[in-house]
């Protein structure tokens, strides 16, 4: 079966049809898909190559993207509130103004990964490799960052109030104002 952002869209339009399309698209590959706006709430991707795809203005809370492939993706103004992206491959991804409050983005490659102007207020960062990541302006407070790999990691403006850096790793930029409180 051929995979198009088309089809997707034709399935997606709601939770039972997105499960049915589940079914077909088992072990299919659905890089560089478009769900630009959809309301993907409670969906499960997990393990699924979505490399390359758009996820901008989504609505996705409690979204399961488990061990995903989403290198160089869009979730530009998406809502992910308690999200879950452990293990997920965000190498290079858009997450600039995302609403990410409690999501959970333990052990995740988020290498060259842009958060500028995002709100992760209580998000999970454990174990993730956050290396190049751009958080300029991102909302950390009460962030776990434990046991972070963070050279190279701008967090110019970033509001770390109660931030866990504990065992967290390498040299990061605080260029200009780190907000305190």
């Amino acid at each position: 079966m051929n995979i198009t952002p088309d089809l997707i869209k034709h399935y997606i339009t709601s939770f039972h049809a997105f499960q049915e399309l589940k079914t077909i698209l088992e072990n299919s590959e659905v890089t560089a898909s478009d769900f630009e706006g959809f309301d993907i709430a409670g969906c499960s991707f997990e393990g699924w190559d979505l490399t390359r795809s758009n996820f901008k203005g989504c609505y996705a809370e409690g979204v399961n993207f488990t061990k995903c492939c989403l290198s160089s993706s869009i979730f530009t103004d998406t809502i992910i509130p308690e999200a879950t992206f452990e293990g997920a491959n965000l190498q290079k991804s858009f997450l600039d103004h995302v609403y990410a409050v409690g999501a959970n983005f333990q052990g995740c490659d988020l290498r060259g990964a842009n958060f500028t102007g995002a709100n992760l207020r209580d998000a999970n960062f454990s174990n993730a490799d956050l290396r190049g990541a751009d958080l300029t302006g991102a909302n950390l407070r009460s962030t776990n960052l434990y046991g972070t790999l963070l050279h190279g990691t701008i967090l110019k403006d970033a509001i770390i109030l109660d931030t866990n850096f504990t065992c967290a790793t390498g040299r990061y930029k605080c260029v200009g104002v780190v907000k305190l409180s």
